[in-house]
């Protein structure tokens, strides 16, 4: 079989294991540039993945179920280490962390009751995603490098969490709207 078949589920995998090795370059305080360069390859892996998925027309239910899992457990896993660095505030963390996990619920029980169910994405959680990567990078190079000014931190902080809270209630009526039919 062809690589470019799996490799959107490659890069999905890659962000999973990103994840891990940052925690690890965090707590043992290894080299910030490497910490940098793999957060932007979790990054540009997670607008890479989808991309080439269309391109190549290689969309996959397990792609579909896999590249959300990958993106929560990478963006969740640098919010955790944001907040242990004490650069975000705990209700910042909370409402990204419970957005994903209603999120992953609510796709649970539409997958249980409605076997034939592919989740599919919002523009808005699409939106909420950039803006939540976004802040992710800007915020990692103001802690290594002083890039970015607290003021922009503060204004894309804004703007994620309100798209967070919509993008939440969004993906809720949606389920509930599909658990309806």
């Amino acid at each position: 079989m062809q690589l470019k078949k799996f490799f959107p589920n490659i890069l999905s995998l890659f962000r999973i294991i990103d994840a891990i090795l940052l925690v690890f370059l965090w707590k043992f305080s290894l080299d910030a540039s490497i910490f940098i360069l793999l957060v932007s390859l979790g990054i540009l892996s997670d607008f890479l993945d989808g991309f080439l998925a269309r391109q190549f027309k290689v969309t996959s239910r397990l792609g579909a179920l896999l590249d959300p899992i990958a993106d929560k457990v990478f963006v969740n896993t640098l919010f955790l280490l944001l907040y242990l660095e004490k650069l975000i505030p705990f209700y910042f963390l909370f409402l990204v962390i419970l957005r994903d996990v209603l999120i992953l619920i609510g796709a649970a029980v539409l997958l249980k009751r409605k076997r034939s169910f592919t989740p599919a994405p919002l523009f808005v959680g699409k939106l909420c995603t950039f803006f939540l990567m976004l802040f992710l990078f800007s915020a990692w190079m103001h802690c290594y490098f002083g890039f970015f000014s607290i003021q922009f931190l503060h204004i894309l902080m804004k703007i994620s969490l309100v798209l967070v809270v919509f993008s939440a209630f969004s993906y809720a009526k949606a389920f509930f709207t599909q658990g309806m039919k």
